[in-house]
């Protein structure tokens, strides 16, 4: 009968025996570590299983020989047999071991914390570091909280692996009250811990003023200058929107990395600062690398410069450029699908063949995209039966593609095959599709997508508002709102355009008012809703007032739309001096205004006048139509 399988806690309380080396032990561990030495680890491998002089040391030198050569799973079999052996690892060959842990031997990890809990292991600085890390990059941050806290005596790697644990679960605050607790303790943070640190004051408005402090204080212990302090400093000014101080800290540079100057490129393309950014791209020759070009496509195709950002993708592929990667085709695929060539695609599909990254899940999620967008979605389904292996991502893709181009029955047996093959979809992922439901009035799908995401736990409330409130169901969309636990400015517009597209404009304008004593910050688009809801609810006088305090109260400056919807209002209300004095003084020869006054009292020549105007001109504006499916199609 085959031996029950032995708990690594259960060998833990097997009692240690406590002898000294023996002559052959030191004969046996000199040969393990010539062996190691020479790359001979299968033969010291067998030699370990088969010597009955092996101790403590033994497993340590096959353990860290086996790391060395990136063969965790080998060296993480070794820890059970050294336990059943009754022989304890040191601190240090137990974080070397939870080091090697990844999501595939994550249990064992955590059984290893278990272990040196019971050996009183995990008080020591090195074994803690590597259990709090190990949980961080699981995303655990309570779990390496608690790895960190039964640390007797944490070091700056302590403070640093915990700080990175809460920065990457979004907790910036916390991490940097680690940073000031880790003062307290007389530790001074190195250049790992400052980068860390400033990664938390990324792109988050409530820790903007600690980037500053941090800068300060890398000034102060003479790290400014290291490269990873200095590039995290530019980083975190670039997405702070504060470019003159990221040009000044890579002006202060020695010698600038491409990590620098890529930072630098983003930003300039993100402020669309297009010139500056090509000179500095023109200025890199020689220095490139994939993610250089990987920063130009993206930060082109994200100004709506999609057809430089196509010919940037071409120029990487001739002389001077770099053969690009997964991500390169996933942004060169985002411009392609901004200007709905489907030639295009096929282009970056061609090249993605050549470059073996055809069966990429990652390439093929952006492939489906990109063909359902340029309106060729027998291509995208193409690609999506051919991807060997699909995830959660691929699937949205193609759901929502097939929404987007209205062949909604398709897109619904698309999802009962994903839900039978027992793939998960993220919140965000399906949040796009119900969003494209909204916009294909496909609320029988829709309906499908929401009892998914309660039965999946899934946050994707805000999607949820609109796509009810779009298809004309209040009720629904109110209901929807009420159960958002944190509602964010856009679940408050979504809500707030379905009273307006209803005609519900006092409750537009209670909902805003509501929204403000709450806290959240109204945006251009929250006006527009609840200005959209007053004028078609016959709200004149609350339309001019809240036109009137947008830029003093709220801080928000009236655009041509904002101007357009009160001009309406005031048209409706039959108040034609105000509404022509209005139109006249605050947009002049805007074209969106004068035709909202010539619709508003009927002037549909007038109008249609102003309307072909716009289109010699090519000003957009958004159309309004309705849909209905009609056999699920």
């Amino acid at each position: 009968m085959a031996s029950r399988p032995t708990s690594l806690l259960h060998l833990a309380q097997i009692p240690r025996l406590r002898t000294n080396p023996s002559p052959s032990t030191h004969l046996l561990n000199a040969q393990l570590s010539q062996r190691c030495h020479a790359g001979d680890l299968l033969s010291a491998r067998h030699l370990l299983r088969q010597s009955p002089h092996r101790n403590a040391t033994s497993y340590a030198i096959l353990i860290r020989a086996l790391l060395r050569a990136s063969l965790p799973r080998p060296a993480l079999q070794l820890f059970p047999r050294m336990l059943r052996d009754h022989l304890l690892p040191s601190p240090f060959t137990l974080g070397a071991l939870l080091s090697a842990c990844d999501d595939a031997t994550a249990e064992l990890g955590k059984s290893s914390h278990g272990v040196a809990l019971k050996l009183g292991l995990a008080s020591h600085a090195y074994a803690g570091n590597a259990i709090a890390s190990l949980y961080s990059s699981l995303g655990h941050p309570s779990m390496a909280a608690q790895a960190f806290d039964e640390i007797t005596l944490p070091d700056v790697v302590s403070f640093t692996v915990l700080l990175s644990a809460l920065a990457h679960d979004n907790l910036p605050l916390d991490a940097l009250r680690q940073l000031t607790n880790m003062a307290r303790e007389g530790l001074t943070p190195d250049a790992v811990a400052l980068s860390v640190a400033l990664v938390t004051c990324s792109g988050a408005p409530q820790t903007a003023p600690f980037g500053l402090l941090l800068h300060a204080v890398s000034l102060k212990l003479g790290l400014s200058s290291d490269l990873r302090v200095a590039n995290s400093l530019m980083d975190m000014y670039v997405k702070s929107r504060c470019m003159a101080h990221a040009e000044r800290v890579l002006t202060s540079l020695p010698a600038p990395n491409v990590v620098s100057l890529n930072v630098i490129l983003g930003g300039l393309l993100r402020e669309g600062e297009v010139s500056k950014a090509e000179l500095l791209f023109a200025a890199m020759a020689g220095e490139r690398n994939v993610a250089t070009w990987n920063t130009l496509i993206g930060g082109l195709a994200r100004l709506g410069r999609e057809g430089e950002a196509v010919g940037a993708f071409r120029a990487m592929q001739g002389p001077g450029g770099v053969r690009g990667d997964r991500a390169t085709l996933a942004v060169a695929l985002a411009a392609c699908a901004a200007t709905g060539r489907v030639r295009l695609c096929e282009e970056v599909h061609a090249r993605a063949v050549r470059g073996g990254l055809r069966e990429d899940v990652f390439v093929a999620g952006a492939l489906v995209d990109c063909y359902c967008k340029c309106g060729a979605p027998e291509k995208a389904v193409i690609v999506f039966q051919r991807a060997e292996e699909r995830d959660g991502v691929c699937w949205t893709a193609i759901i929502s593609g097939l929404v987007l181009v209205r062949r909604c029955g398709e897109a619904a047996a698309v999802l009962r095959r994903m839900r039978r093959e027992g793939v998960a979809a993220s919140d965000g992922a399906l949040a796009a599709v119900i969003a494209g439901c909204a916009r294909a009035a496909a609320l029988a799908l829709g309906r499908q997508l929401h009892a998914l995401a309660e039965k999946e736990g899934l946050d994707v409330g805000s999607s949820l508002v609109g796509m009810y409130a779009k298809t004309g169901e209040v009720e629904a969309a109110r209901a929807a709102f009420e159960a958002v636990r944190e509602k964010s400015t856009v679940a408050y517009n979504e809500m707030i355009v379905g009273y307006a597209r209803n005609g519900e404009g006092a409750a537009a304008l209670g909902l805003f008012e509501g929204m403000v004593r709450a806290g959240a910050r109204p945006d251009a688009a929250t006006f527009t809703a609840v200005l959209a809801g007053l004028s078609h609810g016959g709200m004149a006088d609350e339309a001019v007032g809240l036109l009137g305090c947008m830029a003093r109260v709220h801080g928000v400056e009236p655009a041509a739309d904002h101007v357009a919807c009160v001009v309406d209002a005031l048209g409706r209300a039959g108040r034609l001096a105000e509404m022509e004095a209005l139109a006249e003084a605050a947009a002049g020869g805007d074209w969106v205004v004068w035709e909202a006054a010539y619709a508003a009292v009927g002037r549909w020549d007038g109008a249609q006048a102003v309307r072909e105007e716009m289109g010699r001109a090519r000003t957009r504006k958004e159309v309004a139509c309705s849909w209905t499916l009609d056999g699920g199609r």
